[in-house]
């Protein structure tokens, strides 16, 4: 009996242990390509649901060497950089490792490349194209408090466009979608805006490339059914896509379309009620 109680006690030790070392979080991890000579500059954190606190390490001294979390590109080439989250709260550590790609200067520009202070998530036939924020640049509601119609449009190509309509009709400083793009400065540029819904589409179906963009809704500057809208007739929602686990119905989604063979689904809602993600983007 007393060898029976030892057993039992030791298991229930064992699960303990085991609980209190946590599940290990699950990480999502890009070092964006840049080119030779370039400053040298911050990672940022892979997305996790930990707070833990991150380490790197670079495999490939020649190529990038890392002290605390600035990078200092040092040649062309390659090297994985790993990153070792701490232990916090209810998770336990967790490593990943993300190829760093070190371009000869002067490279042809790429999808996915580090560029003019963001991401480069389109390029069209001319060498130009766009680019979006890093980071977050804020969680926010789509519209200030006002429902009035500013006349935004759809397509790819529109996004300044919306935005600057938008803060022509909200006006001022205003915790709205909108103006955190339009009053972000990445990389020292002030000409960032809100993407249009078929530029977000686009960023959704690059969101791997990109890198660090969070499985949660992000708005973008289309309002939804102005053509339908009587004139004057406030509009109430406005597009968001979700980059998050598509629902397994997807019938009551507005739109979808197709980029890269994905496609793209796309939905509205309130333009107050709901806080999202916000990503700036700037043509170069």
């Amino acid at each position: 009996m007393k060898r029976l109680t030892i057993i039992i006690l030791c298991f229930f030790t064992l699960l303990s242990c085991k609980k209190d070392e946590g599940t290990a979080p699950v990480l999502s991890f890009t070092v964006n390509a840049r080119n030779a000579g370039t400053a040298p500059f911050n990672i940022v954190p892979p997305v996790s649901d930990s707070d833990g606190t991150f380490t790197y390490t670079s495999s490939n001294l020649a190529v990038a060497e890392i002290a605390g979390n600035t990078v200092t590109i040092k040649a062309a080439g390659q090297t994985t950089i790993t990153a070792v989250q701490a232990a916090s709260g209810g998770y336990a550590s967790a490593t990943t490792t993300a190829t760093f790609e070190v371009l000869a200067q002067g490279s042809p520009l790429k999808l996915g490349q580090w560029y003019q202070g963001g991401i480069i998530f389109y390029i069209n036939a001319a060498g130009g194209g766009m680019i979006i924020s890093e980071q977050d640049v804020a969680y926010a509601p789509w519209s200030s408090g006002k429902l009035v119609i500013v006349g935004t449009t759809i397509p790819q190509g529109t996004g300044l466009t919306n935005t600057d309509k938008i803060i022509a009709s909200m006006g001022g400083e205003g915790d709205y979608a909108a103006w955190w793009a339009k009053n972000y400065k990445g990389g020292g540029y002030a000409d960032w805006y809100l993407p249009s819904v078929e530029e977000l589409a686009i960023i959704r179906s690059r969101k791997d490339i990109i890198g660090g963009l969070k499985e949660s809704n992000y708005w973008c500057s289309t309002e939804y059914n102005s053509t339908n809208t009587g004139a004057g007739t406030p509009i109430s929602h406005a597009y968001f896509i979700t980059f998050g686990p598509y629902l397994k119905d997807s019938s009551n989604f507005t739109n979808r379309k197709t980029y890269d063979g994905q496609t793209v689904w796309i939905n509205n809602t309130f333009k107050e009620k709901f806080r999202f993600g916000v990503r700036a983007i700037r043509s170069f």
